[in-house]
Order: structure tokens, then C-alpha cells, then sequence
């Protein structure tokens, strides 16, 4: 009951159960709850609250921003961090941050299940 669990963060009103409701609730796509918590977490004086994924992320079938979704591309056309790096004009380890939020998002163990988990979703090519 995954719900339930954000709930009982959200009820109760510190800072740390607030910000753990607003993350539960957010990847259950429970966006008017988001609000509430976020709405809370002001109202007690909190910082640095998140605002949540833009508008882009949220339409991409795999919830990946526009360079997450570059980066993609890069590893499932079998290249190393360095080259998709050098293809897009960023530094080796921006692209290692990219890498580690993309295996994340889709639940994946290492670069070749995220290949294989995105052409088994239909998003990208089966051939590079």
C-alpha cells in the first residue's frame, strides 16, 4: 500500500516525513498530493523543496529528460561514456551522472539491461 505508506510521511509533519511523501508520491504520479506535501513543507519553513519534473520529462514514455534521453541513445548504440561525451559536448563525468540516472529510471543493473529495457519498450531502434 504504497499510498498509505507516502500518507503516513506526509502525517507526520516533520521536515524529513515530508520530503519522504513528497518523493513516494511523486513516483506514484499522485501530483495534486506532491502539491499538498510541497505546500506543507513551506508552510513548517523548509528549503530547497523540489518542484518536481517538468512538463518534458513527464510526456517522455520513459520519464527521462531530453539529455537523459540522448545519453540513451549513446549506450544503446554500444559507446562508452567517453564517446557519448565527446558526441554531446559534455564532460565524461556529467555524462556518468546521466548514465546512473537513466539505469535508475529504468530499473536497470547495468548498461546493457537499459538497452535492451528500452527496445523492449518500443522507444528505440533495434539496430545501431
Amino acid at each position: 500500500m504504497p499510498y498509505e505508506a507516502a500518507l503516513a510521511h506526509f502525517d507526520s509533519g516533520t521536515e524529513g516525513g515530508l520530503r519522504e511523501s513528497l518523493r513516494r508520491f511523486e513516483v506514484l504520479g499522485a501530483t495534486a498530493t506532491a502539491e499538498v506535501a510541497r505546500r506543507e513543507m513551506r508552510a513548517i519553513g523548509a528549503r530547497s523543496i523540489p518542484a518536481g519534473a517538468r512538463a518534458a520529462t513527464l510526456a517522455h514514455p520513459l520519464g527521462l529528460t531530453r539529455r537523459e534521453a540522448e545519453v540513451l541513445e549513446g549506450i544503446c548504440a554500444g559507446k562508452t561514456n567517453s564517446e557519448i561525451a565527446a558526441d554531446l559536448f559534455l564532460s565524461s563525468r556529467t555524462v556518468d551522472h546521466h548514465v546512473s540516472a537513466v539505469l535508475g529510471k529504468l530499473g536497470a543493473s547495468s548498461r546493457n539491461h537499459a538497452a535492451a529495457e528500452a527496445r523492449r519498450r518500443g522507444f528505440l531502434p533495434t539496430r545501431n
